[in-house]
């Protein structure tokens, strides 16, 4: 009957080994977890910009739109391929 009322033990404190595995998984997780917010970060920052192939093509576009006279084609063409 002793058993019943005695106090449980305390589980042993974890090893060396164990505390350096958990302190480098941690810093793992921080290190992906930063990549994340940087791609996150680009993607944001690319929407924003446009992307530079878009910024490109609208560039074109501005060039063209005064040159109303004389001008033998409809626009800029997406696919030269398609011409030929």
């Amino acid at each position: 009957m002793g058993g019943i009322l005695s106090k449980p033990k305390a589980p042993p404190p974890p090893s060396q080994e164990q505390m350096q595995m958990v302190e480098q998984r941690e810093e793992q997780a921080k290190e992906q977890q930063a990549e994340e917010v940087k791609k996150i970060s680009a993607r944001r920052r690319s929407r924003n910009r446009g992307g530079g192939y878009s910024g490109l093509m609208f560039a074109g576009r501005m060039e063209n739109q005064g040159q109303t006279q004389g001008q033998n084609t409809l626009g800029p063409i997406r696919n030269p391929r398609g011409l030929g």
